[in-house]
């Protein structure tokens, strides 16, 4: 597998209610699978690539995204996508990108989330200032062990930052020849993106597409047929129930975090509600009868 690390060190900005970090990653050389493909992982972050320069055409998911220098690509928490690979003319800087709600008087998650799920899987085009403005704050991770004054650097530095990083997020600062808005603003598809998202409540959804909590469940279930709270449990049991034939060896422990289930009861709990067995058994059973036909 492909070695990846994280450098530990992360600056935060506690906005509002909302609370970004943002931390440098360093990559390895990317590896191949045994059979010679690429390999294809996820993360639970927005993983953010800024290519320096040339161009590359990224893959994720079932897209080919094509990229070209001081333009920005951010990945989102649980998407597909293949690893940066080294090619001539081309390189990058990759870093990571978390918003968290936390307690606060000021709403400011709910703007922070959708500007960065509206922005995803599209090339975003930096001005000169912002493109050397994120570069020199990526390289200051380096100072950081150096005392505490380059630490109180970075912590004043990544205001303004990701100000001018939403701003260029949000379209202000694209230019104006661009050839389009890169934002997405149809509010069924923030619905949708908000709706796969279990860290985003009601509240946040409502908040975001500017609806009444009533009639922001009403367009939940006129659209997906159910309430948010039984929607998003079926998704995590077609999560689940796909590592659990998919992956024979994972635990259960493993399949509920990755599906998003609040622990492995949670998920035995949502199984035999709804199939009135359990993971293991329905694993066992599906797994037998996919022998039976072979």
């Amino acid at each position: 597998m492909e070695k990846e690390n994280i450098i530990l060190t992360q600056t935060p900005a506690v906005i509002g209610d909302a609370a970004l970090k943002l931390f440098r990653i360093s990559q390895s050389e990317t590896t191949k699978k045994a059979d010679g493909g690429k390999l294809i992982h996820m993360h639970m972050y927005y993983e953010c690539h800024l290519l320096l320069h040339g161009e590359y055409v990224y893959s994720v998911g079932d897209h080919a995204v094509r990229m070209k220098e001081k333009q920005l690509l951010i990945i989102p928490p649980k998407q597909e996508h293949q690893p940066f690979e080294k090619k001539a003319g081309a390189a990058e800087r990759v870093f990571g990108l978390t918003v968290e709600p936390v307690n606060g008087e000021i709403r400011c998650y709910p703007c922070f989330y959708a500007a960065l799920r509206q922005a995803v899987c599209t090339p975003i085009s930096l001005t000169d200032d912002l493109y050397q403005q994120l570069l020199s704050f990526l390289d200051g991770f380096d100072a950081l062990g150096s005392g505490l004054r380059a630490q109180c650097r970075q912590l004043t530095d990544i205001y303004p930052l990701l100000y001018a990083l939403l701003d260029a997020i949000n379209g202000f600062e694209l230019p104006q020849n661009t050839g389009g808005d890169h934002r997405n603003t149809d509010p069924a598809v923030t619905l949708d993106w908000m709706v796969n998202d279990p860290s985003c409540s009601l509240e946040d959804i409502a908040h975001v597409l500017g609806y009444s909590y009533r009639h922001t469940a009403r367009k939940i279930k006129e659209t997906y047929g159910d309430s948010l709270t039984k929607v998003r449990r079926d998704q995590m049991l077609s999560s689940a129930k796909a590592l659990l034939l998919g992956n024979p060896e994972m635990t259960l422990e493993n399949v509920a975090r990755q599906s998003g289930f609040n622990g492995t009861l949670a998920m035995i709990r949502a199984f035999r509600s709804v199939e009135i067995i359990t993971p293991t058994e329905y694993r066992n059973q599906h797994l037998y009868e996919t022998m039976e036909k072979a």
